[in-house]
């Protein structure tokens, strides 16, 4: 029989799979780029332009009970009813009145027989010239009862009648200074 003709040489074995070689996580800072800058800070608001001055009468405290965590509340409460930050409400001053109104009480309790009269002054800073009006209005419109129950949730749980004023004292910005005259040509 003729001779078989020679087979082919089985292939040569493939060599271990290599993973190609991974860059470098990130390349190291140049030496020639400066830091970037800090992120500039948030603009401030603009300056007070405008508010308004008032004055309320409060039953069920006196002066010396108001500290100022009821002071506090207070703010918030004010705040809360006319629809600005408490920060821009400030209590200017609290003083004890007098009224024939505590001598009428209906209520009978101890407390509040015994308790008191406040006078509270108050600014309202506003930024704009505009909310004023706006300001004003929710003064002077809202219900007593609102008043006294806004008090009463914000932790002055004594309050049991407000005299709200019934006009505010605006204040403006002054206005700009007169152009210079024109200069003889």
């Amino acid at each position: 029989p003729p001779p078989s003709p020679p087979r082919p040489s089985p292939p040569p074995p493939s060599p271990p799979h290599v993973p190609p070689p991974s860059p470098p996580p990130f390349p190291p800072p140049s030496p020639s780029m400066p830091p970037s800058p800090p992120p500039s800070p948030p603009p401030s608001p603009p300056p007070v332009q405008a508010g308004i001055q008032a004055d309320m009468d409060v039953d069920g405290y006196s002066a010396e009970e108001f500290d100022d965590e009821k002071q506090r509340m207070l703010i918030e409460a004010i705040a809360e009813i006319i629809g600005v930050f408490p920060s821009q409400v400030t209590i200017d001053n609290i003083t004890d009145a007098t009224s024939s109104k505590k001598r009428r009480r209906r209520s009978t309790s101890r407390r509040s027989l015994l308790a008191g009269l406040v006078h509270v002054q108050f600014s309202v800073a506003v930024n704009y010239v505009e909310e004023v009006q706006n300001i004003e209005d929710t003064v002077i419109e809202t219900e007593t009862s609102v008043f006294v129950q806004a008090f009463q949730d914000k932790g002055l749980s004594d309050v049991s009648n407000v005299a709200w004023p019934t006009s505010v004292v605006k204040y403006y910005p002054p206005p700009p200074p007169p152009s210079p005259p024109p200069s003889p040509p």
